[in-house]
């Protein structure tokens, strides 16, 4: 549609009264606008009311969620472990901040353990021959890192069968999974009855509510066993504080959000990585070079205790991580919305110019970040080597998988890690091969809607251990 209207830098949807109306912007000028601090905005544009239809999934107190004051003091609250150098969206475009260097020190040890038990499930899916869904793969995987992180907490849930311990009835991935299948609303906004759906409310507070008490009760047992030497996220925003009930709340719900964001989204970002290498046999064997020459046969022991020197030196490894996220942002976009009377003017000299107040207004990263004005005519292609090339001249502001300005991604420095070390441990001894959804026997896969972006099939993959 938005190439049907000749590619607008604004394009206005009126959907009253099923929902706002929502206004498409695809301009960096005007996305930036949005995204950055200013005298009209401290904090940058308020985030879209539409977000409320995530709290069920991750609380109404959610750093994602609130607005102003709130979300600054949310925000300060994790400063400790989260640094928020470079929050004015000005930082260079390889510059990208997040958890601070020595603590994730501290995690490299766990993290490759982590990886270790998921290239081992990856040996056995490969023995049996049979196709995979990746995406419920790495999502094990990350889900047992950012429990380490964020919880100080073994999840385990790359080795729990379900109806067992976090994916028993009432575990943390259990909730999860169930919340995100009630979310769930068929993709005709006509559909009526489904919406008016009377038990989704009761299950979804159901599950809400013995999601917030199973960390709830993480919380009150890392603040009754806390020592000064620990640093996981939960640990840091408890630091000299009382544990009071309205604390807890809050905090529950912070952890909420880095749970699912930790989880999720890299998860997602993984598994398309290995279909873009897959389709891409030069890129692999670049990449496969680079980590021949970094890591020779001694990868986990590189990465526990040369990790801090060895993966600055992995550009090449980077190339397909930001190329990777720049052709599937998980996001998607970010929503923001002005109230009424704050008096928001957007537009350019050619499209026109108008005020947006009460309008949902939708940065799409997708447009963006595969726009051949920025990018050049091979924009939609997968080129790692874009990025290394000296003549590489794309403005910092048309990549954003992790937004910018002050309400950018708080975890990015973690999710760029994981990336890293996944394909040190990967990229060498697996092959991988999609079933269904390929484009050649079946259609072009195709991503789905649900809180995040993702692919309809979850990545269906056949895995192959390689000789040696």
């Amino acid at each position: 549609m938005w190439k049907q209207m000749g590619e607008p830098s604004m394009l206005l949807m009126d959907l009253r009264p099923m929902m706002y109306p929502v206004i498409l912007i695809t301009d960096l000028r005007l996305a930036d606008e949005i995204t950055k601090i200013s005298s009209l905005m401290p904090y940058s544009a308020p985030k879209s009311p539409t977000v409320k239809a995530v709290h069920h999934l991750l609380g109404s107190e959610s750093i994602l969620a609130v607005q102003g004051t709130e979300w600054k003091d949310s925000r300060k609250m994790f400063n400790p472990s989260i640094s928020l150098e470079g929050c004015n969206g000005l930082h260079s475009i390889n510059k990208i901040v997040g958890f601070q260097p020595k603590y994730l020190a501290s995690l490299m040890p766990s993290i490759v353990d982590h990886m270790k038990t998921f290239t081992s499930r990856l040996s056995a899916a490969a023995k049996s021959q049979k196709p995979v869904t990746i995406v419920t793969y790495t999502g094990a995987l990350t889900a047992d890192i950012i429990g380490q992180v964020a919880l100080g907490y073994d999840m385990r849930a790359q080795t729990t069968k379900h109806g067992e311990g976090e994916r028993g009835p009432y575990g943390i991935m259990t909730c999860i999974t169930k919340i995100l299948e009630w979310m769930k609303v068929p993709s005709k906004a006509t559909n009526i009855l489904h919406r008016m759906n009377f038990v989704r409310p009761f299950v979804l507070r159901r599950y809400e509510k013995a999601l917030d008490e199973r960390f709830a009760t993480i919380v009150r047992e890392r603040y009754q066993s806390r020592k000064e030497s620990d640093r996981c996220i939960v640990d840091m925003a408890l630091k000299n504080r009382e544990l009071t009930p309205s604390l807890t709340t809050n905090v529950v719900h912070q952890l909420k959000t880095f749970f699912f964001a930790g989880e999720d989204t890299t998860a997602i970002v993984m598994a398309y990585a290995f279909l873009q290498l897959s389709r891409n046999k030069s890129a692999l064997a670049r990449l496969r070079a680079e980590h021949d020459a970094l890591f020779g046969d001694k990868t986990e022991e590189i990465l526990v205790t040369e990790w801090s020197t060895v993966l600055d030196k992995m550009e090449y490894t980077m190339a397909v991580m930001k190329e990777t996220l720049r052709l599937h942002p998980p996001a998607g976009g970010t929503a923001r919305m002005t109230p009424e009377g704050t008096g928001l003017v957007l537009g350019t000299e050619e499209d026109g110019k108008g005020c947006v107040d009460g309008a949902v207004l939708y940065v799409c990263h997708i447009i963006i970040q595969r726009d051949e004005k920025y990018w050049g005519p091979d924009a939609k292609e997968f080129k790692p080597e874009r990025w290394l090339e000296p003549t590489f001249d794309v403005p910092p502001t048309a990549y954003r998988p992790f937004e910018r300005g002050p309400r950018n991604c708080i975890g990015q420095e973690l999710a760029l890690l994981e990336f890293r070390v996944l394909l040190a441990l990967t990229a060498r001894r697996f092959d991988f091969e999609k079933v269904g959804y390929n484009g050649i026997d079946q259609e072009e896969l195709f991503d789905i809607y649900t809180v995040t972006r993702r692919p309809v099939d979850d990545m269906l993959m056949r895995v192959m251990e390689r000789d040696g």
